[in-house]
């Protein structure tokens, strides 16, 4: 969970320094950080539970063919 967090708030702070963002000031770059930030810790997550369901899927399928 810590790596996935470590991830998430790099991603967030570079995401948030793209170009395509205006922010005016550095209380709206913090802001946008920790938003970007929490989305992609949430995707992360996400997309762990599919892969954990998904490598679930295979196995009993595996053993139902046995």
């Amino acid at each position: 969970m810590e790596r996935k967090m470590i991830i998430s708030l790099l991603i967030g702070y570079i995401t948030a320094m793209l170009p395509i963002w205006d922010w005016n000031t550095r209380l709206e770059l913090f802001a946008g950080t920790i938003v970007l930030s929490i989305t992609c810790l949430a995707i992360l997550i996400w997309l762990q539970e599919k892969r954990k369901v998904i490598k679930k899927a295979l196995t009993s399928a595996n053993m139902r063919g046995l």
